[in-house]
């Protein structure tokens, strides 16, 4: 079985602009989601070859973010599916045929962690 943490992130909001890199406690908003993960591989022992992260994002910071925190996708949303009526089905598809067509990777199970919620619990 193959699970994805797929992480929507795109660069402009209705509400408040680059919320996904505003900062809380001095990090970025995105940085609990990327820490939540590293945490949740690390507790459940999931082994490399069965799980896969994606940030799907239109923004070069929120990616170059992510690198930093060692989540490198090589992975940019295109700004057709970064608009305000993107559904989030519309999103995760495009995702999963890209990793099908470039990085040859069947997903059975999506786990979507969206950074604007950032208080999760481990378990």
């Amino acid at each position: 079985m193959n699970f994805l943490f797929f992480i929507p992130a795109r660069k402009n909001s209705k509400g408040i602009k680059n919320k996904n890199i505003s900062k809380i406690k001095k990090q970025p908003l995105i940085f609990y989601t990327l820490n939540f993960v590293k945490k949740f591989i690390k507790k459940n022992k999931l082994k490399e070859d069965i799980f896969y992260y994606l940030i799907s994002s239109d923004s070069e910071k929120i990616l170059n973010i992510s690198k930093k925190n060692g989540f490198n996708t090589n992975y940019k949303r295109p700004k057709r599916l970064s608009q305000d009526n993107t559904t989030m089905v519309d999103t995760v598809k495009h995702a999963l045929n890209w990793l099908e067509k470039n990085k040859h990777l069947k997903i059975d199970t999506i786990i979507i962690l969206q950074p604007t919620t950032p208080l999760r619990y481990i378990n």
